[in-house]
């Protein structure tokens, strides 16, 4: 696996700090199938599969937590979040040797500290600490890129699509910089026209075909900034209940990959 695979993975995993509206102590992952496993894809704008994992969700009922676990060839990570979907721990293996002695580190572990409303993370090589940073998620939320369609789906659970309020900080983990995130959802019409984009994979076209049976929401930067980060992001899910995900693509143009999504009985 290459190293750009890699860090595309990484930067995929830990990018995100959403925010919605409503309580802070309500329950969303209350809402969610008790387990969901999808085989994920990464794909270029050609349709070429760059890689692919898995990822388990599992809802801890009585521990009110979400475990998530990904296994691929190159790393493998297991991380839990709390019922607001707010991280709590996680640690990440990398296991491909090449990746190893190009990033520099085979384990990270990320541990949040609410009471400091912050996020720890540290870098192992061979069991040696080689970098420690801290973090500090814009109102002691941070909801990883990694479950932001688990996110949308718990929302359209919670609220169903005609009251979903949803807006958010940027959160990049990595960086440690945050911007404010704008999401709207997509209309028929600019579902058909973003389909006939011509970086769009005939995977994704397949996916876009049928508008009345997905939920397109498109994720942007806003502010002064979305003048120097056009960026934007997209999620779609199922609109069938439970709104199983389908595709999460965006980026920069050059780096840009699409993760389709299969569920293994489907």
């Amino acid at each position: 696996m290459k190293l750009r695979r890699l860090t595309l993975v990484i930067c995929l995993l830990f990018l995100v700090s959403m925010l919605a509206s409503g309580s802070t102590t309500a329950s969303l992952i209350e809402s969610l199938p008790v387990r969901q496993q999808y085989q994920v894809q990464i794909i270029t704008p050609l349709g070429e599969e760059e890689y692919r994992y898995f990822v388990d969700y599992q809802v801890l009922e009585d521990a009110q937590q979400l475990q998530v676990t990904i296994d691929g060839s190159g790393y493998i990570s297991t991380t839990f979040y709390d019922h607001r979907l707010n991280l709590i721990q996680g640690e990440m293996e990398v296991i491909d040797t090449e990746d190893i002695a190009r990033v520099g580190f085979d384990r990270r572990v990320a541990i949040a500290i609410p009471e400091k409303e912050q996020i720890i993370l540290e870098f192992y090589l061979a069991e040696d600490l080689q970098l420690s940073r801290e973090l500090y998620p814009p109102n002691n939320n941070a909801t990883e890129i990694g479950i932001l369609g688990l996110y949308l789906q718990a929302l359209l659970h919670k609220s169903g699509i005609a009251n979903l309020e949803f807006h958010g900080n940027l959160f990049d983990i990595n960086r440690g910089s945050y911007f404010k995130l704008g999401t709207s959802l997509l209309t028929g019409a600019e579902v058909e026209k973003l389909a006939a984009g011509l970086r769009v994979p005939q995977q994704v076209k397949a996916i876009l075909s049928d508008p009345n049976q997905i939920f397109v929401f498109k994720l942007g930067y806003t502010g002064i900034v979305r003048w120097f980060i056009p960026n934007q992001f997209y999620v779609v899910l199922e609109k069938a209940a439970p709104h199983r995900i389908l595709a999460f693509w965006g980026g920069s143009s050059k780096l840009l990959r699409y993760e389709i999504y299969s569920c293994p009985e489907h």
